[in-house]
């Protein structure tokens, strides 16, 4: 199981357990980066998440912080700094949400407010400045939240077709197969809000979605690659 522990002194610190001990504590990527997010952790114990650094302000632009992924090896060598899959820009931002028994990693590219967001996947060893994956046909967005440990398949969350990513009731659950093509999963509630968050490599899926009332429940999709479309 992975972590973090956030003080104000020391920042963040990623951290692992086993069977409930504490046997782990990821080393700074260095440079002055922080740990800011751990998102995943995969058979091997190789480790998934976020760093960030201190941009320094110029004549042009004040100090900032920069966001940037990275993997940390499950042999406890030197973490590796993904590619980051935008422009490299104030507003670009890629998020890692999780990795599978290879190595590979999944999340998505944001390059700034309301510009929606890209599903993008790293593969080991990460030479690479990853691949955007499909989007659901007709939508403008999406992200990628889970991969299987060993399919390949992967879920996560796209924006209805025509929508805008601060609209409200606009994001519908997507299921991505093998293969790599992406289709939406049925919500609970038609024009209702569905997002998806886990998945199994029997393309079993689960997540949230809202009822014709507007309540939040917890689902599963029992076999998301027959029913999503």
């Amino acid at each position: 199981m992975v972590g973090s522990d956030r003080s104000y002194e020391g920042g963040t610190t990623g951290l692992v357990w086993r069977a409930g001990a504490l046997v782990r504590r990821l080393p700074l990527p260095g440079d002055g980066a922080t740990c800011y997010h751990v998102a995943a952790i995969n058979e091997a114990g190789t480790i998934a998440g976020q760093a960030e650094r201190v941009v320094p302000g110029d004549g042009s632009a004040y100090e900032r912080w920069e966001n940037f992924p990275v993997v940390w090896p499950a042999d406890g060598s030197a973490h590796v700094e993904l590619p980051r899959s935008g422009a490299a820009g104030l507003y670009d931002y890629s998020q890692v949400r999780d990795i599978d028994a290879a190595g590979n990693v999944v999340g998505y590219d944001w390059t700034g407010p309301w510009q929606g967001r890209t599903p993008w996947t790293w593969s080991a060893p990460y030479a690479g400045a990853g691949t955007a994956a499909s989007l659901p046909a007709g939508t403008t967005g999406a992200t990628l939240e889970a991969v299987g440990p060993h399919s390949g398949v992967a879920v996560g969350t796209a924006l209805a077709p025509g929508a805008a990513e601060w609209e409200y009731d606009t994001h519908q659950a997507l299921y991505r197969d093998a293969s790599g093509t992406a289709r939406l999963l049925p919500p609970l509630a038609e024009d209702r809000t569905a997002e998806a968050y886990a998945v199994t490599d029997t393309s079993r899926a689960g997540g949230t979605a809202l009822d014709t009332n507007g309540v939040a429940h917890a689902v599963v999709w029992r076999h998301a690659d027959r029913v999503a479309r």
